[in-house]
């Protein structure tokens, strides 16, 4: 009884030892675990901090003091991390080592490199930044992400999530481009803005005084004709590209078949034509053209016509009616494909319901399908807007000054040719140098314009959605 009371107390005494070893290494684990996540957050702070200066650099794009502090912080911050982690568990990351060695180059190589870079066939002198800015941006992104990893466990799902930074990064520099973009627009814009440039049209005559003289412009050389032209070729682009791209894709999605397919390929094949193509084409076609009075009505619907003072009928390079037809031949496969697949989302079971309440063919496709595909139509036209406001790789080969006003058969003028025309010459040298300072007056006009039709189209897409969709649903 003694032994075996012995032999018990033994056993009992050998597994809680064993217990409290297991105990103890456990707890060693986490705190050695814990240890490592704490000491990863200073390499993860410099890098964050060397996001920041990677932007600003790439933003300034001036000889840069930081990028060489910068790489050797993160080195150094990287390397007591890797250190820390090898003294607890014997274990070195190949990954850590490898980035150190590229932030140790990268920090001596921005140290030799000159403040400008020229020569090597460069056609112009940049500053070192170009090269140091993106690359503090890649290898701070990689220290964030293998950082993040440790803290978070180095566990499966702490590898997805360390892939974040990776794919935050070119999001946020794409919208901080845009966002710097679109302020310098706006304020250069509201600068220039003015109600006389708004409201007065471009005069050569008083342009040409102004310039000769070398004084400022008083009057403004105005941009209304600019205004009302942009807005009449979006107008008349609309109207010819509507009904044969909301017929194509009524036909693509309600009669499959041969009939359907060339007409699919054939809209394929028409979108994928060169803007420049299409332009080059017609404005070939008007050179064939030179010879033909100003008052025969070929001329006057192909190359357009201004009168003068005196009445006489002066050709021009092309009509808003030639440049609206050529525009709509782009955006109408835009509309008909979004109708297409407005139609093809309809619900089976409304089709069903329609054709079991006796609905023919054409009731259903009025009061059913349309009403339904209309959101999709909408932003189809939407889209076909937005191209055509920026249409410039056509209207290049047509337009003009715009001081004969704005019409169906007038010489075509916009906003987009305007800016074009201020930095390039286009229209004239008076005009280019009269339109230069409103250059980003214009810019600001086509945003608004643009911003604008966006707001309508959701609004009425919205309130299609609840009537159409809604009410059909709702049966």
């Amino acid at each position: 009884m003694t032994a075996r009371s012995e032999s018990e107390l033994a056993l009992e005494n050998s597994q809680s030892t064993a217990a409290g070893l297991e105990r103890f290494s456990l707890g060693r684990s986490s705190q050695i675990a814990r240890s490592i996540r704490l000491v990863y957050g200073l390499p993860l702070a410099v890098s964050l901090m060397g996001i920041a200066g990677g932007m600003a650099l790439l933003i300034s794009d001036q000889p840069d003091p930081i990028a060489t502090p910068a790489f050797s912080l993160l080195a150094l911050a990287l390397l007591a991390a890797t250190l820390h982690v090898r003294m607890e568990t014997a274990v070195t990351s190949r990954s850590a080592l490898a980035l150190i060695g590229l932030l140790a180059v990268s920090a001596l190589a921005s140290l030799l490199l000159p403040k400008w870079l020229y020569g090597l066939q460069l056609n112009a002198i940049i500053s070192r930044t170009a090269i140091t800015s993106p690359l503090l941006l890649v290898l701070s992104t990689a220290v964030c992400s293998h950082s993040l990893r440790a803290l978070l466990g180095n566990t499966p799902g702490a590898g997805d999530k360390a892939l974040y930074p990776w794919l935050i990064l070119p999001i946020f520099l794409v919208v901080l481009a845009y966002g710097l973009i679109f302020f310098n627009v706006v304020v250069d814009g509201l600068h220039g803005l003015s109600l006389d440039l708004l409201t007065r049209a471009y005069d050569p005559t008083v342009v040409a005084k102004n310039v000769t003289a070398n004084t400022q412009y008083s009057p403004v050389p105005g941009l209304r004709n600019q205004i009302l032209g942009s807005l009449l070729l979006l107008a008349m682009s609309l109207s010819f590209a509507a009904l044969p791209g909301i017929g194509a894709g009524v036909f693509m999605a309600e009669y499959p078949g041969r009939i359907a397919t060339v007409i699919s390929l054939s809209l394929q094949m028409l979108r994928a034509i060169s803007l420049f193509v299409i332009g080059a084409a017609a404005y070939s076609m008007i050179l064939g053209m030179t010879g033909t009075p100003g008052d025969d009505l070929t001329s006057k619907l192909v190359r357009g016509v201004s009168l003068t003072s005196t009445g006489l009928s002066l050709p021009e390079r092309g009509s808003f009616l030639l440049v609206s037809g050529l525009v709509a031949l782009v955006v109408a496969p835009v509309i008909a494909k979004m109708t297409e697949e407005g139609l093809r989302s309809v619900p089976r079971e409304l089709r069903e319901a329609s054709v079991a309440l006796g609905a023919g063919d054409g009731f259903g496709l009025r009061r059913v399908l349309l009403p339904w595909a209309g959101p999709n139509i909408l932003t189809g036209l939407l889209i076909a807007a937005a191209e055509t406001s920026a249409s410039l790789a056509i209207i290049i080969f047509f337009a003009g000054t715009g001081e004969t006003g704005v019409g169906p058969v007038n010489g075509v003028t916009t906003l987009d040719f305007a800016i074009f025309a201020s930095h390039w010459g286009g229209g004239g040298n008076f005009f280019a140098t009269a339109m230069n300072p409103y250059h980003m007056t214009a810019a600001l006009l086509l945003i608004v314009l643009a911003l604008g039709m966006t707001v309508a189209s959701m609004l009425m897409q919205r309130r299609m959605g609840r009537r159409a969709r809604g009410s059909l649903t709702a049966i």
